[in-house]
């Protein structure tokens, strides 16, 4: 290449204007070396793509090194693809479907024995699903590929979820019909697919309900049984994940919305791209599409008003999805399919503890766990699969890993999908021996770095104790009960405040977002450092501690400046070296006037205390030996949810209406919140315990420093009662022998008698006795504090 290198290269390239001799070869390879290497492999995989294609991604030896390094199964056929076969809908549309099978068998004549098929709808573009669909069909599978209504070469309008039901309930009518599948009642035809695909998986169970439900009879001759799912990283309803308690998912809509919007739909500027992928698309995708999603979720997400973050990202004011919070509305009841998920057939959830629809995808699989075992029409689901005597049998298997939702992709995720995958759909569509595990798998988190290891449980939630961990004064986080309270209490003890200023809203790290680079686990000392943070701390534990399953937060707060305030709660593992690793969180919003809780009662100015609770979620995690737990309480989490700018009234029809309008018309309150930790507002933590204590080195310590506080001092005596009888008895319990009585501990039960009385010592030898036993489960240990204690207290009536 000779000559000088045009201008609009030479500025990609970077090189100066006036530069002169500058070859168009030389230009092109100064702009290719300002790239990230992964960059410039996806342009030249685009470049030669199809002759790489057609002469090594197809071949045998290609398929091997796949399942090589995936760790699957040798494949047993080659594959024939027959593209593309348009599939037609009830109302005159055709959606684009590529079908690939064993290379042993002609589609267009019927099979020796019906062949067992898994469809894969997509709107993503089933040219990006066909590495996935490959690997089914070269061990014996007929795919089923498909581009959703309105995307890509299906024709129709794109309405997110909406036509999923239908179009999927048609699809499976189609393949009754195809020579290889057997017919609908020989057919043997299960569901695939990661994120909007698992929906659809959901959405094909409601469809196939209605259509039954609506025949004659009760039951449609043509349709096909389902026999198995497998939904990975999504779930039957999105409402929950969109307007998550009363707010708006707002980087995960933004991100979603420009991806379909711009990938295969109206603002793709070329029909032939929107049409059929090509190398251009791919190259246009791994690179130029980042950073312009990037630069609109950038500019938009300061924006109050919708309407004007969406001309911001997308260039219209009028809303790609309607923005309604109502779950009554029609918008959201014609794409709920969670009524039908007990109807589902034999199904296999997978999701990560980090994805954005763990919440909704743990509530789909206890429908599942408790499904019944017969369709509407009383007739089996699928054929009976091979081992049904196995012991840890069960319709439905859920597991989770430490993952976030892009994870899903990623080079050490997928093929560990792909077994469980293939483990399940082999048992259920071919009669192979069931996989050897329990119906539940879950990853349990150690120090939430991605390291730690998988455990089994026969169900979901798995056995729990429920432990509460109270908010204190100070940031202390401790299983004591919180100090006496009310009107009139000493300044040490007031409730602990935080302002939160929606021109600088708290941001959000890591944790559930819709971010395909960021991790989902980080440090968030950064954002401790933050004022409109509150943190709440436990001494270090002396033993590990392990938390599976649900994580609430209860709070007793109330909030002068605005008319609404969000709650975020977030749990966190505090390493020795300092760094402060997210678990999970959830968010709550508050508007006045509602949710006063008669329990709350009144603070001392008179003013409602509400109680709130917030839903973080679930986890599995470890805590370390020498780890610590901490509690963030602050009141945003921007932009993973939209934030909130304090003037809004609670009632969803007005919010609506002025988050619709001008940004002019929105005004931005800042809110002061105060948090309650005393015994009769006692905000708390609480906690599944998988079989473990909770002891920690530091709280005889942090109970003494109570007293220093000037609380009373039954508080502080009876504080460290508690702390005693949990930690400092505990090791020799733990070795089979009753602690031997110390002249510290006759101290301990004096002081008790002298602060207040026999009833006071009591009381607290009651709480003590009882902290002991949860902790040691040990039932001459409780005898023996009772002992101590009431022949300190001269009390030889004290019982439990």
């Amino acid at each position: 290449m000779g000559g000088n290198a045009p201008s609009t290269l030479r500025w990609l390239a970077g090189v100066a204007p006036d530069a002169r001799g500058v070859t168009t070869r030389a230009a092109l390879v100064a702009f290719l070396a300002r790239l990230p290497r992964y960059v410039v492999m996806v342009l030249a995989l685009a470049l030669v793509g199809r002759q790489v294609e057609r002469r090594f991604f197809r071949g045998s030896l290609f398929r091997s090194v796949i399942a090589w390094v995936y760790g699957l199964r040798a494949h047993s056929h080659g594959v024939r693809k027959v593209d593309t076969v348009m599939v037609p809908t009830r109302d005159g549309e055709e959606l684009a479907t590529t079908v690939m099978m064993p290379t042993s068998i002609d589609a267009g004549k019927p099979a020796a024995a019906p062949l067992p098929s898994v469809v894969i709808r997509t709107p993503y573009n089933r040219f990006f699903a066909a590495f996935f669909a490959e690997r089914f069909a070269e061990r014996g599978y007929v795919v089923v590929l498909q581009d959703t209504r309105g995307r890509f070469e299906s024709s129709g309008t794109f309405e997110s979820l909406y036509y999923e039901a239908r179009d999927g309930t048609d699809t499976l009518r189609w393949i009754a019909q195809q020579p290889w599948s057997g017919g609908p009642d020989d057919a043997r035809v299960a569901m695939w697919g990661i994120s909007y695909l698992a929906y659809a998986q959901y959405a094909a169970v409601a469809g196939l309900e209605a259509a039954h439900a609506s025949a004659p009879g009760g039951r449609d001759p043509g349709l096909p049984r389902l026999t198995a799912i497998v939904p990975i990283f999504g779930a039957s309803s999105c409402f929950r994940t969109v307007f998550g308690d009363d707010t708006y998912s707002l980087e995960m809509m933004t991100r979603w919305l420009h991806l379909t919007h711009f990938i295969g739909g109206e603002g793709m500027a070329h029909p032939r791209a929107r049409a059929r992928a090509t190398p251009l698309q791919v190259a246009y995708v791994a690179t130029l599409y980042r950073f312009a999603q990037e630069s609109a979720v950038a500019r938009s997400n300061m924006k109050p008003s919708l309407t004007d973050m969406h001309e911001e990202a997308f260039g219209r004011r009028e809303l790609l999805v309607p923005m309604n919070a109502d779950r009554s509305s029609k918008f959201w009841q014609d794409r709920d399919v969670c009524s039908t998920v007990h109807r589902s057939p034999p199904a296999h959830v997978m999701s990560g503890w980090h994805d954005i629809f763990l919440r909704c995808t743990l509530h789909d699989f206890e429908r599942l766990q408790h499904a019944r075992s017969t369709s509407a029409d009383g007739d089996e689901l699928a054929a009976e699969p091979a081992d049904l005597g196995r012991k840890h049998h069960s319709r439905a298997y859920l597991t989770i890993g430490p993952w976030h939702h892009f994870e899903s992709l990623h080079m050490h995720v997928f093929p560990h999908l792909l077994r469980e995958s293939f483990d399940f759909l082999d048992w259920h569509m071919r009669g192979r021996e069931a996989p050897n595990r329990k119906p539940v798998r879950l990853f349990v988190m150690d120090g939430c770095v991605s390291e730690g290891e998988w455990r089994e449980f026969d169900a979901w939630p798995p056995p729990s104790k429920h432990a509460r961990m109270f908010l204190h004064p100070g940031g202390v986080l401790s299983r004591r009960a919180p100090p006496g309270g009310g009107a009139g209490r000493d300044a040490a003890s007031a409730p602990s405040a935080v302002t939160y200023d929606p021109h600088d809203p708290t941001p959000s790290v890591g944790g559930t977002r819709f971010h395909a680079r960021d991790p989902a686990c980080v440090d968030h000392r950064g954002l401790e450092a933050r004022p409109d943070v509150l943190t709440f701390t436990t001494a270090p534990f002396e033993e590990d501690v392990e938390v599976i399953g649900r994580v609430r937060l209860d709070l007793y707060l109330r909030f002068v400046g605005g008319t609404s305030a969000d709650y975020v709660g977030r749990l966190l593992d505090v390493h020795p070296d300092g760094r402060s690793m997210n678990v999970c969180e959830g968010i709550v919003r508050v508007s006045g006037g509602a949710g006063v809780d008669a329990v709350g009662g009144v603070d001392g100015r008179g003013e409602a205390v509400r109680r709130v609770e917030v839903d973080m979620w679930a986890t599995a995690a470890r805590f370390r030996r020498g780890h610590r737990m901490r509690l963030h309480v602050c009141c945003g989490a921007h932009p993973r949810w939209q934030r909130n700018c304090g003037s809004l009234s609670g009632d969803k029809d007005h919010d609506t209406e002025l988050l619709l309008g001008p940004s002019d018309n929105i005004e931005l309150r800042s809110t002061t919140s105060f948090i309650f930790h005393d015994d009769a507002r006692p905000s708390a933590l609480l906690l599944p315990l998988a079989g473990t204590s909770m002891v920690s080195r530091g709280s005889v310590a942090s109970d003494l420093n109570l007293a220093a506080r000037g609380h009373k001092m039954q508080d502080a005596v009876g504080a460290f009662m508690t702390a005693w009888a949990a930690s400092a008895t505990s090791p020799l319990l733990e070795q089979g022998r009753p602690p031997r009585p110390t002249p510290g501990h006759w101290w301990l039960h004096m002081t008790l008698y002298a602060a207040g009385g026999p009833s006071a010592a009591i009381s607290w030898g009651n709480r003590a006795c009882h902290a002991l036993h949860a902790t040691c489960d040990v039932d001459w240990a409780r005898k023996y504090t009772y002992v101590v204690v009431a022949s300190n207290a001269r009390a030889p009536g004290f019982v439990s």
